[in-house]
């Protein structure tokens, strides 16, 4: 009886797997038939492009850094006084903020640095 439950189970999470991959896949093609418009904007001088793929790269880091404050809290509240959950937690926290303060000063060094090469060749 149990290993019928379990096959059952496990054909489950392979069904949810190969949707969950086959619409990764299958779902950009058909949003780009939608006529999307283009995340890089309408520029055409190469040092703006760069610009507006970093800008974008940093975004995905800064959600990146939002999804781990997110799994530290968890582990903070889950902890139940588990000492090694709750030292974990606030480990992953510490290293949160100090991910969180490496993208925002990458950020301004780079906004920086890419204005200042902008204005000059311009």
């Amino acid at each position: 009886m149990l290993h019928q439950y379990m096959k059952k189970a496990n054909k489950k999470k392979y069904t949810f797997l190969t949707t969950l991959i086959l619409l990764g896949v299958l779902g950009p093609l058909f949003l780009s038939a939608q006529g999307l418009p283009n995340p890089l904007g309408e520029v055409t001088d190469p040092n703006e492009i760069i610009v507006n793929v970093i800008k974008a790269f940093l975004g995905v880091l800064g959600v990146l850094a939002l999804v781990i404050f997110i799994y530290g809290g968890l582990l903070l509240l889950i902890s139940g006084g588990n000492t090694e959950m709750l030292s974990k937690g606030k480990r992953t926290l510490v290293w949160a903020i100090i991910g969180l303060a490496i993208i925002l000063s990458s950020y301004g060094i780079l906004k920086f640095v890419f204005e200042k090469l902008i204005t000059s060749t311009s």
